[in-house]
């Protein structure tokens, strides 16, 4: 306990605080508090997360479950301890029996109650696949049934399967029937595989403890009833009634009224003493030693005949593949025939095909070569023509061009000349000599002509034309 002082509460962090009177308090995160004689606790956090649960147990107050994700302070005022816990997975082959005190309303519920007292409690069935998180006033059944010895899985252990998850689906177990008698006085042991299913679950809440157990002592009863009233060898030659569920009426019943269906036994074998089983072993190998011998005779002889039949048949089809490959062989040069035949009279056809093109393409030449020279005579008459007429045109435009050049000359001439006279009519009006003034213009020669004749015997005769004379 501390005088005087102070202390630090952290966040996410609880204390409690006891002082010297005996007075508590809780005091959360973050703080920082003033101690005067006390003393300060941490409490321990609990943490549930997901698929967990906190299971607490209180002072004063019921057992709380608390389903996760949750979290809570252990305060030894109020809680006595707290647990953290799985949650019950219940997988969807699998149901989950509780019990509880009161009615509360659940689903599926199956209630066996007996006088109406107050503590009456009630039971209920929980079907997967869920979650379960139990309830305060909650608690689970737990079965414990006859289990598989580990060393040996035909051996069943009271108490040895021990369990809370009760599977619906159909099942299976391992069992042999020992000291069983026949008729004779022969002891055997019978060896079985029975094949089961969970019907009704509260059937067999309320008619047994172990269903394990049950179905063993009614395997027990039925295989001993039965092979009482067979001797050794009868049995043996009836094992295969030991896998039909009418030899098994006890069983049968006595699983349909525990709430379960027995859906087949199958008869794994035997085992007897060990001198008989030599005995039987002995017996049995000389039986299949003498079947073998006549199964092997008979096969020896089947496989002769097999022998003829197949060389008869292998002689048959060498005969009829002879055949085919000669009719094959004469219908390859069939074919052959028929295909060179096929081929000359194509090769005949494709050259007469030719010849009669290279005569049609001879006859179209020579026409189209008569047609060419035709119309090349054509072109050049018109050819002809047209430079005859461009001749005709060109000779006629030059004559008239010269005869035009000529009236002009003689145009321009006699303009000339009646200019030349108005000039004199003014001129001889004036008074003036004409031929003066003629002379005295033409004083230089147009023109000068000289002749030259060494004998003088030839005659000259000059003509010159005025028009030209002029120009």
């Amino acid at each position: 306990m501390t005088l005087f002082g102070f202390k630090t509460i952290h966040a996410g962090e609880q204390a409690l605080i006891r002082n010297h009177l005996g007075e508590a308090k809780v005091v959360n995160g973050p703080a920082r508090v003033t101690l005067w004689r006390s003393k300060v606790e941490k409490l321990r956090l609990y943490y549930a997360g997901e698929g967990q649960f906190l299971e607490v147990n209180q002072r004063n107050g019921p057992r709380l479950c608390l389903t996760g994700p949750t979290q809570l302070y252990l305060n030894p005022i109020d809680h006595e301890s707290i647990h953290i816990k799985d949650s019950i997975l219940v997988s969807a082959n699998e149901a989950l029996v509780v019990y509880s005190a009161g009615n509360q309303g659940e689903e599926r519920i199956y209630a066996k109650l007996g006088d109406e007292k107050e503590n009456s409690f009630e039971r209920k069935v929980l079907y997967g696949p869920i979650r379960y998180v139990p309830k305060p006033s909650e608690w689970i059944h737990e079965f414990c049934w006859h289990g598989e010895d580990p060393t040996n899985k035909t051996k069943k252990i009271k108490g040895a399967l021990q369990f809370k998850l009760l599977r619906v689906i159909a099942d299976q177990f391992y069992y042999n029937v020992p000291e069983v008698r026949t008729k004779d006085d022969t002891q055997i042991t019978v060896k079985l595989m029975v094949f089961f299913e969970l019907i009704d679950i509260v059937k067999m809440l309320d008619n047994t403890h172990d269903p394990i157990a049950d179905f063993i002592n009614a395997v027990c009863s039925d295989t001993i009833q039965y092979c009482s009233s067979l001797s050794y060898e009868e049995f043996v030659e009836k094992t295969s009634q030991m896998n039909e569920l009418t030899t098994f009426k006890q069983l049968s019943s006595r699983a349909l009224n525990i709430g379960y269906r027995i859906n087949k036994v199958v008869f794994r074998g035997f085992h007897s003493s060990d001198a008989l089983q030599n005995m039987h072993d002995k017996a049995i190998h000389e039986r299949t030693r003498l079947r073998l011998e006549a199964d092997t005779e008979d096969h020896r002889q089947r496989t002769l005949d097999l022998q003829l039949v197949k060389e008869e048949e292998r002689s048959a089809k060498q005969r009829e593949l002879e055949r085919e490959k000669e009719d094959h062989k004469r219908s390859l040069e069939r074919e052959e025939h028929t295909e060179k035949l096929r081929l000359d009279a194509a090769v005949e056809e494709h050259k007469q095909k030719q010849l009669d093109m290279q005569l049609m393409k001879e006859a179209e030449r020579s026409a189209r070569q008569r047609e060419l020279e035709r119309e090349q005579d054509e072109h050049r008459r018109q050819m002809e023509r047209e430079a005859h007429k461009d001749k005709m045109v060109e000779e006629r435009e030059m004559t008239e061009a010269t005869i035009n050049e000529r009236r002009m000359a003689i145009d321009l001439g006699k303009e000339k000349v009646k200019i030349e006279k108005e000039r004199l009519d003014g001129l001889k009006g004036l008074d003036v000599d004409v031929t003066q003034v003629l002379i005295a213009e033409c004083r230089n020669p147009d023109k000068t002509l000289r002749l030259e004749n060494a004998d003088g015997a030839t005659a000259l005769h000059v003509h010159e034309e005025f028009g030209r004379s002029r120009e």
